[in-house]
């Protein structure tokens, strides 16, 4: 409880520090932003009237609270309203205390949906030798089987084209969720290629042949989800292995 209302008041004691820095007052007394300060004895205080950045898209995987279930080294904790900051690596947990932060990279397991049900279930990149392919924090487990394939999603930061010499183009930034697949078997992790002839190279001769009709057969596209899963599932009910050797 006392460490809970250090951390509180610690809060309030930034907040407040930050607020009075950024509410400061200016030549003439003022309250300002984005001034032209010249320091030239009589000067002039002007505005530069730049447009204003904006923000679209989202951090966030999710576009609102989801319940699950997190599990960390010291505990599990159930149906609680949390989602995934996936620009800073984050499982943010909505308290009655406030909003709480977990690093992915001490997640152990992260469930949504109900405790008979889960839609979707995520596990630490360390349960899939994730370090293989430099990618760290949390896997989605889309299949779950000898053949696993998971899901990695990251962040791409599209910044605007804003020329403030020509006062031309847009002030914007875009937070664009992109995300890599990867198959999981037998301690090897190996990221979903594009193209579908260096996916089939991971494959032995005669499974390239069966794996290549099946693709024609149904029109599959390794861009696709949907389409990735339907791949994995063949490759399990088929017995078809990676050949990594």
């Amino acid at each position: 409880m006392k460490h809970t209302i250090y951390l509180i008041a610690t809060l309030n004691i930034l907040i407040f520090q930050y607020s009075k820095v950024n509410s400061q007052t200016v030549v003439g007394g003022n309250q300002v932003k984005a001034m032209d300060m010249n320091t030239v004895p009589y000067g002039t205080i002007s505005s530069f009237g730049f447009p204003e950045k904006v923000v679209k898209g989202s951090k966030h995987l999710f576009n609102d609270w989801r319940i699950g279930t997190l599990e960390v080294e010291s505990g599990v904790i159930k149906k609680i309203p949390m989602n995934i900051d996936v620009q800073n690596g984050l499982v943010e947990v909505n308290t009655d205390k406030g909003i709480r932060t977990v690093p992915t990279k001490l997640v152990k397991c992260l469930k949504f949906g109900s405790d008979e049900s889960f839609s979707q279930v995520f596990a630490n990149t360390k349960q899939y030798n994730g370090e293989q392919v430099k990618v760290f924090g949390i896997f989605e487990v889309l299949v779950d089987n000898k053949t696993t394939l998971l899901k990695y999603d990251y962040i791409y930061v599209k910044e605007g084209s804003y020329n403030a010499t020509l006062d031309m183009g847009n002030n914007e930034v875009k937070y664009i969720i992109k995300s890599k697949y990867f198959l999981y078997e037998k301690g090897n992790l190996i990221e979903v290629p594009v193209s579908k002839k260096k996916f089939l190279e991971s494959f032995a001769q005669t499974d390239k042949d069966k794996l290549d009709a099946f693709f024609k057969e149904k029109g599959l596209k390794l861009k696709e989800q949907d389409d990735l899963l339907a791949v994995c599932t063949y490759l399990n009910e088929q017995n078809i292995a990676l050949n990594l050797k």
